[in-house]
């Protein structure tokens, strides 16, 4: 569904418009049973970094805030700074590649039912677009990871695993990620010091 987002100056462009996937609510059931299943098998093979959050049974919002409140009192404690540079995956969840994150749930090992789930709920999935309570036609169509599945955030956990880990080695700052936000915090005593090493640390999270 196609709505309008609120408060913007010209709705003649693209991006004055969302975009949500609703899904029947018996489907929603039975992806909310496999999101845990997934979950719980995620977080016995040490699928995801301990730096992803939500992605997790039982880490929410809450804990990312408290995160980073935590880190910030620690901080001042010892007379630094601490700085965060939030960052937002543009049309993340609409970006995730079927194949490669079939392949990556295969190179985790992953039982072979898991895997065939997640590959037929994002194939052959009829698609109806609806614009201003305007429907178009239903037509089949491969389907992308949708935002608002209770399936999608493992799934996209499990898709961005090696990237945020692979961070912890690359950046100099600490990362802590939340779906398709990406927090980058560091702590120093010069505030011109923890601009510079934000504003590298984001160059290299792009690279």
């Amino acid at each position: 569904m196609i709505f309008p987002k609120p408060g913007k100056d010209d709705y003649t462009k693209l991006k004055a418009y969302g975009a949500i996937s609703p899904l029947s609510c018996m489907g929603i059931v039975i992806e909310k049973v496999i999101e845990e299943l997934l979950s719980e098998v995620a977080k016995r093979g040490g699928l995801l970094s301990d730096r992803q959050l939500r992605s997790s049974k039982g880490r929410s919002a809450i804990n990312a805030a408290a995160i980073m409140v935590d880190r910030g009192h620690a901080a001042w404690t010892t007379g630094q700074i601490t700085g965060v540079l939030l960052m937002n995956i543009k049309a993340a969840f609409q970006s995730v590649a079927k194949g490669k994150l079939v392949n990556i749930m295969k190179v985790r090992q992953m039982d072979g039912e898991f895997i065939q789930w997640p590959e037929r709920f994002l194939s052959q999935r009829p698609v109806e677009t609806i614009i201003m309570f305007n429907a178009i036609v239903r037509h089949p169509g491969e389907a992308v990871v949708l935002q608002g599945s209770p399936l999608s955030p493992i799934l996209f956990g499990i898709y961005t695993s090696g990237v945020i880990k692979a961070l912890k080695e690359y950046i100099s700052a600490e990362e802590l990620s939340f779906l398709d936000h990406l927090s980058l915090v560091t702590t120093v005593t010069d505030l011109n010091q923890v601009i510079t090493i934000l504003k590298e640390c984001a160059a290299k999270c792009i690279d």
